[in-house]
């Protein structure tokens, strides 16, 4: 199993087939559910395919969060770029007993730093935890963008700025 990224707690590591059924468990999270979408993931069979998925898209990278103590997966950072984007999509979700920890900090701050340029964030604008992150990591409000059901807030990270 390889590791991609260390930082003092946890690793961060490629997703992999064998991981349906921590993804099928974050997927349906409500944290998820509200915030980032159902995706129809109810089997280990669906998160299979949904892996396969993401696997097989060249502009999307899922890093699993596991902790160092036991190996436990407790969460992803994403990265993708998108068509409407200039840079990256940062992106972060982790099983709710795992929240509250600054695990999501940690892990998140370690894919940025091995980014390069702008990155950003879509958020709901009633995801205040995310809001919260986000503005510890670094970045600011962008703007607002509408979408079929609503509205998304875009945050950016300038690298020294």
């Amino acid at each position: 199993m390889s590791r991609t990224i260390d930082t003092e707690r946890l690793y961060l590591r490629p997703l992999y087939k064998n991981d349906n059924n921590f993804i099928l468990e974050l997927m349906n999270t409500a944290g998820w559910l509200r915030f980032i979408g159902d995706r129809n993931i109810r089997t280990t069979d669906d998160a299979e395919k949904y892996i396969a998925t993401v696997q097989a898209s060249p502009g999307i990278t899922y890093h699993v969060v596991c902790r160092h103590n036991d190996n436990r997966a407790i969460g992803i950072i994403t990265s993708i770029q998108r068509d409407y984007l200039p840079g990256p999509d940062i992106g972060f979700a982790f099983l709710d007993a795992y929240e509250g920890y600054g695990y999501a900090f940690e892990a998140a701050g370690a894919v940025m730093a091995q980014l390069q340029g702008a990155l950003y964030a879509i958020i709901d604008p009633l995801n205040r935890r995310s809001e919260k992150l986000l503005r510890r990591l670094g970045f600011n409000f962008d703007r607002v963008m509408d979408r079929e059901n609503g509205t998304d807030h875009i945050y950016i990270y300038r690298p020294g700025a």
